[in-house]
């Protein structure tokens, strides 16, 4: 859809529709932005009416970010309380 009004300020927006098995397509513009190709896994997340949808391979990053984030933080506990 094009010149959708974007009160986001997201970098890209568009509309799609969900098909008789539950299926939504991606629209091309979102799909060639975030580099998406067949078989990448997407992670999910509803909260409070909204649809999150995030590639699997973000949250493994930020997932060892805050593995590596805990240990630090592990580190000075264990300073502080000696």
């Amino acid at each position: 859809m094009k010149n959708l009004k974007n009160p986001f300020n997201a970098d890209c927006m568009d509309v799609s529709t969900i098909g008789e098995r539950g299926q939504i397509v991606i629209p091309k513009n979102i799909r060639e932005k975030m580099k998406m190709k067949t078989g990448d896994k997407f992670l999910f997340l509803f909260h409070d009416q909204t649809v999150m949808l995030a590639p699997i391979s973000s949250f493994k990053v930020l997932a060892e970010h805050f593995q590596k984030s805990l240990k630090e933080i592990d580190k000075l506990i264990k300073k502080e309380s000696k």
